[in-house]
């Protein structure tokens, strides 16, 4: 859950090309260490296949928290290019399960976060910044923070906008 705070510690920018990206969000750890197990599987097995295992987790440090936890059957001998694919696939469907955990009950109760706005597109933006090996915040037009805050105190916190898409939500100058 973004907040109104997140614009001045710089966590939270507005973009002209990709509408709000939460940097947290967009960090590209979690790609990484898929790519990191989708490399090492393949070389661990002589079997057809290997087991890759990802997580998505919300939370304070390694025990207040709670994860969503997914495990793929991996076919060995991938392309980069293919196991560049398989990455993506496994991003984008566990993250669409995290997010319905999120935006259900109880969590509704305390918090905006399931599907925000923001999330998905910060979770793509750091996924490709990790398996390119690109820094593409430049080339997205982050706006300065005080028309960042122009938009939020206009339209209000973009928690409350859902997106269940990939896409990103743009918004016009208040």
């Amino acid at each position: 859950m973004t907040k109104r705070s997140d614009i001045e510690n710089g966590r939270l920018v507005y973009t002209e090309k990709l509408g709000w990206l939460d940097l947290g969000h967009a960090n590209g750890d979690d790609a990484r260490k898929l790519m990191l197990s989708l490399a090492m599987g393949d070389e661990t097995t002589n079997k057809s296949h290997f087991i890759v295992r990802y997580v998505q987790y919300m939370g304070r440090g390694r025990s207040l928290g709670t994860s969503i936890k997914t495990r793929w059957r991996v076919r060995r001998g991938l392309s980069l290019h293919d196991k560049k694919r398989v990455a993506l696939t496994i991003m984008m469907y566990t993250t669409h399960s995290f997010e319905s955990y999120q935006d259900s009950f109880p969590f509704t109760l305390i918090s905006d976060s399931g599907y925000s706005g923001e999330d998905l597109i910060s979770n793509l933006f750091g996924f490709y910044q990790a398996i390119n090996g690109i820094n593409y915040l430049p080339q997205v037009g982050i706006v300065s923070k005080e028309k960042a805050y122009k938009r939020w105190d206009y339209y209000g916190a973009i928690g409350k906008y859902k997106n269940k898409s990939f896409k990103p939500i743009i918004i016009s100058r208040p």
